[in-house]
């Protein structure tokens, strides 16, 4: 991958943080047709390791979508974030 992609892919990441919001169709990079939609943000908090005041930090543990595929079949599974786009109709 040449230094201007992958400036360009990090750029987009840090941009678009918090693109993924419930309800939204999506796909999986590794089967763009597929329309999904997402059910749920999976988030964890866990207190912050040497913080004296309580702070805790919150990890998005993952995405849960459903999805029907070619033949009617009801699907669904836990995604993370780096793993789904946005769906666009081609």
């Amino acid at each position: 991958m040449s230094e201007e992609n992958l400036t360009e892919s990090f750029t987009k990441s840090v941009n678009d943080r918090y693109w993924i919001k419930t309800g939204m169709e999506v796909n999986h990079r590794d089967f763009p047709t597929r329309k999904m939609i997402v059910d749920q943000i999976v988030k964890k908090s866990v207190a912050a390791q040497g913080s004296k005041d309580d702070k805790r930090k919150t990890f998005i543990v993952g995405i849960d979508c459903h999805w029907l595929d070619d033949v009617g079949s009801y699907g669904k599974g836990r995604f993370l974030t780096m793993e789904l786009e946005p769906f666009e109709k081609k």
